[in-house]
């Protein structure tokens, strides 16, 4: 028996088909609809059609006219009525996604909701419903928000409407980082077209729901009236900043028109309207009422006024000490308490960092302001800090104890992790005025090891690299500089006298952070070698020499007809026979090396045939296209589809300087689009005059 087609599809799978059931759409089309880019619509659409198939139906692509669905007219309507279903199971949506739904639906209705209702559209019981609303309180607490349970009627949330917006711009923010959320605006609601290049994030259904509290032609007015705004009084806003303040206005607008008004303080209010931020949200109001959008009260005019200030726009003469309550000498006192009181602590002396303590003078300045006003105080970072930093935000918790009996106001949680990322910087820094010498080591120190190196100076600049070598090589390096800190290796090693640590050739972020935490338990490393020679110090013309006998022998082979990796090697071996002393024991060295770890490069479609080998007479170089795709492990351990093939060998002894090219011509893979479109293309002579023109 076939299977309920709703239960076998994914989420965004079966929007598009709810979409194709309507009549034919471009890719394009799909990814605006699905705030998705087209890149991902084209790769969802392969598994899409093996589900299809099951039922008698294809995907029709025409050029200009887009994608249809295609088969029986029985066919097709029976798709139709299996979609319908509600066929969505509880452990289908975890609680945490559902208990936000929950959340958003008691936010958008005004009067009592039955949790039957709830119940029904999340297709859950009751008494889920009842476990998540429980669950919501603790949530709701924080915006002193509150559930009210009416027996035998229903539920409903009350508190104030500036609570609620609240709690909606940090649902937001939580479901989209800030250049996921520029992107949304940029593409989804702007005229420009989705981007081509993916973000790997997919729009699930909390996001859906949040997106339709930012209505799309809304957000077209208001941006473009803000536009001439900022314009006109010459205000600079980061594209973060400008991001927060049009949703701001965006939710409060959309709040507005079901009725809901905010309120502020008469005192608070009366300060703002002091500021000429308060006459450019004044100016913004009136021109959003003359082009139609709406009539702004004063109130709102008040809360758009915070997030102008709270954007730091440029501030003028006059003016700061009537908002801002402390001038810069008085900033600049209470950073260097903060950092002498956390000093203190760390036991380090932080408060000599003059860069570190003028910039948390720069940003206790509004902040300050807006903790007096009552502004709110995002931290989009909050969560990884309490996660990771969790001592401290606890020792700058207690160290603004004393600012907060003087200034008689208290320092958020948010604001906490501000100051803590502040002082943590500055930790840093002391850290990285020591530089940590270490060793590469990848299982041939051909291609990986230069992509681990272009990684490490990139993502780790306090390191000193000593050498990249192979396995073999290894012993050789540490008698070479026997006071290495640390060695770095793409494969799994353990050495008596020095620390290691495994990593992929890509250098992920988690792996970086588990070497600066390896960096931080070394106490006492010794100074790095004074006359360290640089592992890519050639000269010019012998790297010249290299690559051009590289190319003179290089095969350049494309739709070789072999399914899988050893009939590839085979092919490979052929054309290199005269110089293959042992053409089995060539593929021995290979496979072992794609044992040691994966050979793809993730998400290029090019995997790498490197070693060295006592089979080989000379270096090799070759790229070979296969008509089919080979599933093999990439470098990051996942399989992945391989049409294209880098062979790169060398003997066991020797060619230093090709390892070299070898090593650059890896980086290129990874790094230059130029180059790798030239790799994957049929032309031999673009691609030798790409190379050349990348290696000079």
């Amino acid at each position: 028996m076939v299977m309920n087609m709703a239960d076998e599809l994914e989420t965004r799978e079966k929007r598009i088909l709810e979409f194709l059931l309507k009549g034919p759409k471009t890719a394009q089309d799909l990814a605006k609809e699905l705030s998705v880019s087209r890149r991902t619509i084209l790769r969802d659409l392969p598994s899409l059609e093996e589900k299809l198939k099951k039922r008698g139906l294809f995907l029709e692509r025409k050029a200009g006219k887009g994608i249809k669905l295609r088969g029986p007219d029985s066919a097709i309507e029976n798709l139709s009525k299996e979609l319908s279903k509600k066929t969505l199971s509880e452990d289908r949506l975890p609680a945490k996604e559902r208990q936000i739904l929950v959340l958003l639906n008691l936010i958008e209705k005004k009067g009592i909701e039955k949790l039957y209702t709830f119940a029904r559209e999340l297709r859950v019981t009751e008494a889920t419903i009842s476990y998540d609303l429980d669950q919501l309180e603790g949530i709701l607490g924080k915006y002193e928000l509150k559930i009210i349970r009416k027996p035998g009627l229903g539920v409903f949330l009350e508190g104030e409407e500036k609570n609620k917006r609240a709690l909606l711009a940090d649902l937001i923010y939580e479901q989209f980082n800030e250049s996921e959320l520029i992107e949304l605006l940029k593409s989804r609601f702007g005229e420009r077209n989705a981007p081509e290049e993916d973000s790997g994030d997919i729009i699930d259904e909390v996001k859906l729901r949040l997106l339709k509290f930012i209505e799309k032609d809304l957000i077209n007015d208001i941006e473009e009236v803000l536009r001439e705004i900022t314009e006109e009084f010459d205000i600079k806003l980061a594209d973060s900043a400008f991001a927060g303040l049009l949703v701001h206005i965006v939710l409060s607008v959309a709040r507005l028109k079901k009725g809901e008004k905010i309120t502020m303080e008469k005192n608070v209010l009366a300060t703002l309207e002091m500021t000429r931020e308060f006459q450019i949200a004044r100016s913004l109001g009136k021109r959003m009422e003359e082009k139609g959008i709406f009539q702004i009260p004063e109130e709102e005019l008040g809360y758009i006024t915070m997030h102008l200030l709270g954007a730091k726009i440029r501030e003028r003469e006059g003016f700061d000490e009537i908002f801002y309550f402390i001038n810069d000498d008085e900033a600049l006192k209470m950073a260097e308490e903060i950092f002498i009181n956390a000093g203190k602590v760390l036991q380090k002396e932080i408060n000599k960092d003059n860069k570190a303590v003028k910039d948390l003078a720069l940003h206790l300045k509004p902040a300050i302001a807006r903790l007096r006003l009552k502004m709110d105080i995002r931290n989009p970072l909050l969560f990884q800090l309490k996660e990771k930093y969790s001592d401290l935000m606890e020792i700058c918790k207690r160290a603004v104890e004393p600012l907060e009996n003087r200034l008689l106001i208290k320092f958020p949680e948010s604001e906490i992790g501000f100051i803590a990322m502040h002082v943590g910087a500055a930790v840093e820094r002391m850290k990285r005025d020591k530089k940590y010498s270490v060793i590469l080591v990848c299982p041939t120190g051909i291609g990986s090891s230069k992509m681990l190196y272009s990684r490490v100076e990139k993502e780790l600049p306090h390191l000193k690299v000593l050498d990249a070598v192979s396995l073999l090589e290894l012993d050789g390096a540490l008698a070479k500089y026997p006071g290495v800190d640390l060695v770095i290796s793409t494969i799994p090693i353990e050495l008596p006298r020095v620390k290691t640590i495994s990593v992929s050739p890509l250098l992920t972020k988690n792996e970086v952070e588990k070497i600066n935490t390896l960096l931080n338990e070394i106490e006492n490393h010794s100074a790095e070698t004074e006359n360290a020679e640089e592992n890519s110090d050639y000269p010019k013309e012998e790297l010249k020499d290299a690559i051009f006998n590289l190319i003179e022998k290089m095969v350049f082979i494309k739709e070789i007809a072999k399914k899988n990796i050893e009939g590839l090697m085979d092919e490979v071996i052929k054309y290199f026979n005269d110089v293959v002393v042992d053409g089995n024991l060539l593929k021995e060295d290979l496979k072992r090396r794609m044992e040691l770890s994966g050979c793809g490069v993730p998400g290029t479609g090019v995997y790498l045939l490197h070693a060295k080998s006592r089979s080989v007479r000379e270096p090799l170089f070759g790229v070979f296209g296969t008509k089919e795709k080979m599933f093999l492990k990439n470098m990051d351990g996942q399989k992945e589809g391989y049409r294209d093939f880098v062979l790169m060998l060398l003997p066991t002894e020797g060619y230093k300087k090709t390892a070299e090219v070898f090593a650059r011509i890896s980086v290129l893979i990874l790094e230059d689009k130029e180059f790798l479109t030239a790799l994957k293309g049929q032309n031999e002579s673009l691609f030798i005059k790409i190379l050349l023109k990348k290696l000079k």
